[in-house]
């Protein structure tokens, strides 16, 4: 299995021609998206292979992983031709993976002191920032502090790792049009945005 890996600064997104190339050769895309600012990018990508094919392709996938669980709506154009705009939003537990889902940071920071051993990551975590925010809840975002989206990231590394193996092994099993299009492996874009308080510590 080959992965190429291009990097796109915020300011000189994927072009639209590269986009369309990449569904109408058939090529296998996959979007790893970060942070509200990846759930952004998400939609607005599915809602432009929308207006372009009527669908996304099969052989594109979008993955968004965030700590808030607001969703992000795009209007499009009925591609059945009804007239109306209908909204675009990514699939729940399939496109989009909620990170540190139950997690209660205040709560960890307390067990943490009485069993450092059980959670050692979160421990260095917390240390790193002793006087920062402890949310009970991180449904509505880390709030801009990269330490909670580490450790929403930590506490969620294995639903991340199961989704992105999922994803690529559904797009490798995908049959291509060409043995050209089956050699070229599976190009990933990652995106998100770094001063975020979840996109900054897990982008990368």
């Amino acid at each position: 299995m080959r992965i190429n890996w291009q990097t796109e600064n915020m300011s000189a997104p994927p072009r639209r021609g590269e986009l369309a190339a990449a569904a109408v050769g058939g090529r296998r895309v996959l979007f790893l998206l970060e942070g509200t600012t990846g759930h952004k990018i998400g939609v607005n990508v599915a809602a432009w292979y929308i207006r372009l094919f009527g669908r996304v392709p099969d052989t594109v996938r979008i993955l968004v992983f965030d700590t808030d669980v607001r969703e992000e709506v795009v209007f499009v154009d009925d591609p059945a031709k009804s007239g109306r705009r209908v909204p675009i939003k990514l699939q729940r537990d399939v496109q989009f993976i909620q990170l540190g889902p139950d997690l209660n940071i205040e709560r960890l920071a307390v067990e943490v002191e009485r069993n450092p051993a059980l959670h050692s990551d979160a421990r260095s975590l917390l240390r790193l920032q002793p006087d920062g925010r402890r949310a009970g809840s991180l449904e509505r975002g880390a709030g801009g502090e990269p330490l909670q989206g580490a450790i929403a990231g930590r506490w969620s590394a294995g639903r991340v790792g199961t989704a992105i193996r999922g994803t690529l092994g559904q797009l490798l099993r995908l049959e291509l049009a060409s043995d050209e299009a089956l050699g070229q492996g599976v190009t990933v874009f990652v995106g998100g945005s770094l001063a975020g308080g979840c996109g900054a510590p897990n982008l990368l």
